[in-house]
């Protein structure tokens, strides 16, 4: 692959769902779409970037502690009642340039779905296991708002080894939550929507971004 990456990354990514209430009724609906956007002054890294949804579907309102749980079952984001409670997204980074760290966060860009209640975080796989590597966040509430990935409160540094012999490929796995606030008075987020961005930024400001809405 040429040095200077010029290529237009192609992402697909889709998280939708008619979200409800513990007790049955429907109070939201929540759907995303990704299909473009490299941006960036000079794109200098080689570096592609695809999502696979592997999960996804209605959700209910899920206390935070059980998605690690979730995670490392055979009916993965589905609870006992079956009833889903996650989406689960495969992030594929492949360099075929020199190594590279780089620094990944969501961002907003269009919102009329205001609430502290949607919850984001990132993992690996490895032995049969999925491992959480950031904290559990909050999606950005406001136009323009980002939130990165961290750890501890520390921003995460994602190194993608060195791949001009042979591409170097790394998966990373994000999850998607509606938090259960333990409150049923949740009525305010029914016919919500969200649009944003998963945006991955090198240490000399090169950045790859996937838009959804």
């Amino acid at each position: 692959m040429e040095s200077v990456y010029n290529k237009t990354v192609v992402i697909g990514l889709f998280i939708g769902g008619i979200i409800f209430m513990v007790i049955g009724s429907t109070f939201a609906y929540f759907t995303a779409t990704a299909n473009n956007v490299v941006s960036g002054s000079v794109y200098k890294v080689n570096v592609s970037m695809s999502i696979t949804t592997l999960k996804n579907g209605n959700m209910i309102p899920v206390d935070d502690s059980l998605i690690d749980d979730t995670l490392n079952t055979a009916n993965q984001c589905i609870d006992v009642r079956n009833n889903r409670i996650c989406s689960l997204y495969q992030v594929t980074l492949t360099n075929n340039g020199n190594a590279i760290v780089m620094n990944g966060y969501l961002k907003t860009n269009s919102i009329t779905y205001t609430t502290n209640n949607l919850k984001y975080q990132l993992f690996t796989y490895s032995g049969g296991t999925y491992s959480a590597i950031s904290d559990a966040k909050t999606v950005p509430t406001s136009v323009n708002g980002t939130s990165n990935f961290t750890l501890s409160s520390n921003n995460i540094d994602i190194s993608l080894n060195d791949g001009t012999s042979s591409s170097y490929v790394t998966n990373y796995y994000l999850v998607i939550w509606l938090s259960d606030p333990g409150d049923a008075n949740q009525t305010a987020d029914i016919g919500k929507s969200y649009g944003g961005s998963l945006v991955f930024t090198s240490t000399s400001g090169n950045t790859i971004s996937a838009d959804f809405s």
